[in-house]
């Protein structure tokens, strides 16, 4: 008898990883503070503050590290065009580490009232220790992450459900970007590529990937940690046009205070829109559990030969590809094959196959996963 595998969400659930805030204080103010930072990393063991490279000899860009622990990385900026100086400060941030300075890399903000009230309050000492606008509310909001941790007990669940996903193919505006490191060889980045998967259009960016490959390539992970086996992180990261566009729907003020704590108590109905807009929906099976279930399924003819010819395509591509081969096959127009992907949708099965040797016969896709999940902290897999 196979033993159950425990497929869990982290315990802050669908909320926020990082934001992006800017302001744009006086000449006077920005100068000041620029002094006090480099006082400060004068006081510190190590060095905080470094003036970046500039193709512009006229502006300067100056990164501060000095809150690095605390997850806040600051750039102050004198951009000078036309001969005009001008103020301007960028700000990276991620709330959970604010919250608490010794959280996991893999922490996100928690959902309830009272940890934003004191993520705020956090902000506000912080901007005061660094001399630039007190409140959250004085900052704009330029990007915001919102994201959700799958925790899975075997590693292979989470390796499979990445495969599976790099399959599909996204509708509508999406489209596929694929990760860049000019410093990595061809086979690194081949590598790392298996593992990262990014759908993107001008105002969003939806990113799924292997938190547990990242956080073992790069170090992360402290001796004392016990992580779990597989960790799927699903990222939704809303850009400054998206922000305003939700901002006016929801009728909620454009200040970062407001509008963080809105996308916040939202970030469920964001997440799950935008993975469902990218990637297929039903349950998943190997090749041989899929066939049975179709040739189970009360399908008309005309419908089960290209559907079952599509399942077989899949194996050995992707979604795109398997729909050019039965459209070539059975002369199918573009109405048909939507047909075809409905009729899947409403058997509630995926028609992207699991891995021959998958040591499950099934398997639910990442909507399925993520609508489950948003009910209940964990499900098991039977």
């Amino acid at each position: 008898m196979r033993t159950k595998c425990p497929i869990e969400i982290t315990a802050e659930a669908f909320s926020v990883h990082t934001i992006e805030l800017c302001c744009y204080p006086s000449m006077k103010e920005l100068h000041r503070t620029i002094d006090r930072l480099f006082d400060l990393s004068r006081n510190t063991a190590r060095k905080g503050m470094f003036l970046l490279p500039s193709k512009h000899t006229s502006s300067k860009t100056y990164s501060c590290l000095l809150f690095a622990d605390q997850g806040v990385r600051l750039y102050l900026s004198i951009l000078n065009s036309n001969d005009v100086p001008r103020a301007y400060v960028k700000m990276f941030v991620n709330p959970r580490k604010l919250l608490d300075s010794s959280s996991s890399y893999l922490g996100i903000m928690p959902l309830d009232e009272q940890s934003f009230i004191r993520f705020a309050e956090n902000f506000t000492d912080l901007m005061r220790t660094i001399g630039l606008p007190e409140f959250l509310a004085d900052w704009q909001l330029n990007r915001c992450d919102l994201c959700v941790n799958l925790q899975f007990g075997k590693n292979k669940v989470a390796r499979e459900l990445m495969a599976a996903l790099r399959k599909n193919t996204p509708s509508g505006k999406f489209k596929q970007k694929h990760y860049m490191d000019s410093s990595l060889s061809p086979q690194k980045l081949k590598e790392k590529r298996k593992h990262y998967l990014c759908y993107a259009t001008d105002s969003v960016r939806l990113v799924v990937y292997d938190k547990m490959y990242q956080l073992t390539e790069n170090k992360l992970i402290l001796a004392q940690e016990k992580l779990p086996n597989g960790v799927l992180r699903v990222e939704l990261q809303c850009q400054k046009k998206f922000l305003n566009s939700q901002a006016t729907k929801l009728d909620c003020d454009t200040n970062a205070h407001a509008l963080l704590r809105c996308m916040q108590q939202n970030s469920a109905y964001y997440i799950l829109k935008y993975v469902k807009k990218c990637f297929c929906c039903g349950m998943q099976y190997t090749p041989d559990a899929l066939f049975q279930a179709l040739e189970a399924a009360k399908i008309r003819d005309q419908l089960k030969q290209p559907m079952l010819a599509l399942c077989n395509s899949l194996r050995y591509g992707s979604l795109d590809k398997a729909v050019k081969t039965i459209q070539k096959q059975y002369q199918l127009s573009e109405q048909n094959v939507r047909r075809i992907l409905k009729k899947f949708q409403k058997l509630g099965i995926c028609p992207i196959p699991l891995r021959t040797r998958y040591f499950r016969s099934s398997l639910p896709s990442l909507p399925d996963l993520l609508d489950a999940l948003e009910q209940s902290e964990s499900i098991w897999l039977e």
